[in-house]
């Protein structure tokens, strides 16, 4: 089965974490993709461009850039950049993460003895700057525990891989929602429309999360979409409470709202644990 993978990058990348991201999807994986779509969303510094000619010359015709005069945001930038994709199973990368070195391979031998699958995640090894393991989230494999807390969101959007044209039969990325909740939206709406999810229980990705982006209309907005999918899938009290917890965390002081969210990651409180949670 041939894959894209679909990657946005704009100003404020590190020329560093990118070259790394790159290598990470492509000397270091054990299978390879077929398709790289790489969305420049606005122009960039000669460093990103360094980096970019570097892989220009490695990968040859697997790269495909996608330049945009102007900075458009990531839901628009990921929406040009499917136009791109030439295979119907696409893979999302984020400039900053890392693939771990079997990741395509598993999810692509998953799609194989799973056809019905349209989202497929798996764990993610949370990081810091310095790529230093800090945290590690595990998530539900079964498509109906992932929908009954979708409000959680269990799909990590580094991790994804997904029938392409699933999501934009749906509409794909919605550019109106609120700042960093295009995936979160999205996996809500593809929940709404049937689609089906599933994660592979096992790590795939390392990834960083910045609890400094998380601002009170983060917060807010979250929230507020997470409730729908409370009604729709898991109308229980503590969801309802549960919910609230991006909204309350982003109230607190920096240094609270990242003792809670350590805290809450490895605690039995978190919804978002699949089998062998304590394996490291």
């Amino acid at each position: 089965m041939k894959f894209s993978v679909l990657i946005s990058i704009y100003s404020k990348d590190d020329p560093k974490l990118l070259h790394i991201a790159l290598e990470s999807i492509w000397g270091n994986q054990v299978l390879k993709p077929n398709q790289i779509v790489l969305v420049k969303d606005g122009p960039l510094d000669e460093n990103l461009e360094a980096v970019l000619n570097i892989w220009k010359i490695k990968l040859g015709g697997v790269l495909t850039i996608v330049p945009l005069p102007i900075n458009r945001g990531l839901a628009k930038a990921l929406n040009e950049g499917l136009k791109y994709c030439q295979y119907n199973l696409v893979a999302r990368m984020d400039s900053d993460d890392i693939s771990l070195p079997d990741r395509f391979l598993k999810q692509i031998n998953y799609f194989k003895i799973n056809k019905n699958i349209d989202i497929l995640g798996g764990w993610g090894k949370i990081i810091d700057e310095s790529g230093q393991v800090k945290g590690r989230r595990t998530q539900p494999e079964s498509d109906r525990e992932i929908k009954k807390i979708l409000w959680a969101c269990p799909i990590i959007h580094v991790s994804a891989m997904f029938n392409r044209d699933s999501i934009i039969r749906i509409g794909a990325y919605d550019s109106k929602v609120g700042w960093r909740q295009e995936d979160y939206e999205l996996w809500i709406r593809a929940g709404f429309n049937g689609l089906i999810f599933g994660n592979i229980q096992d790590y795939l990705v390392k990834y960083r999360v910045n609890i400094r982006k998380n601002t009170l209309l983060v917060g807010y907005n979250r929230s507020k979409l997470g409730l729908k999918a409370v009604r729709k899938f898991d109308p229980r009290l503590y969801s309802y409470i549960a919910v609230l917890y991006p909204f309350v965390r982003s109230l607190c002081p920096l240094i609270v709202s990242q003792k809670l969210e350590e805290y809450f990651t490895k605690s039995k409180y978190d919804p978002r644990r699949g089998e062998n949670n304590n394996s490291m």
